[in-house]
């Protein structure tokens, strides 16, 4: 099964852009969001795995933060981890191709 990743996703009445960059590749991170610019970012120089872990930890870091959840770092880590998971296991694969490529230096 295929999941189509769109390029914007609305959380709780927030709009949040999604993007690929590789302007993470120096960092030690999958994915990042900036909830002032309501934007999420997956680091292209990533295997595919990490992508889309990436993209799950960052979409539980909103959820999170409009929700206010109180979610620790970890908390974070172990859900995303654990949703990687069981989307593996369903032979779910990723469809980036709405999502755009952009060169910028992430805020």
């Amino acid at each position: 099964m295929k999941l189509k990743v769109p390029n914007e996703i609305r959380v709780g009445g927030h709009v949040y852009s999604i993007a690929l960059s590789n302007d993470l590749k120096d960092s030690d991170c999958n994915a990042a969001v900036n909830h002032r610019l309501k934007v999420i970012v997956i680091n292209t120089d990533r295997p595919e795995s990490q992508k889309i872990e990436g993209l799950g930890h960052e979409l539980i870091h909103i959820v999170n933060h409009v929700y206010n959840c109180n979610l620790e770092e970890d908390d974070v880590r172990r859900l995303s981890e654990g949703l990687f998971q069981v989307f593996s296991q369903l032979g779910i694969e990723v469809d980036w191709s709405a999502v755009p490529v952009k060169e910028w230096i992430f805020p």
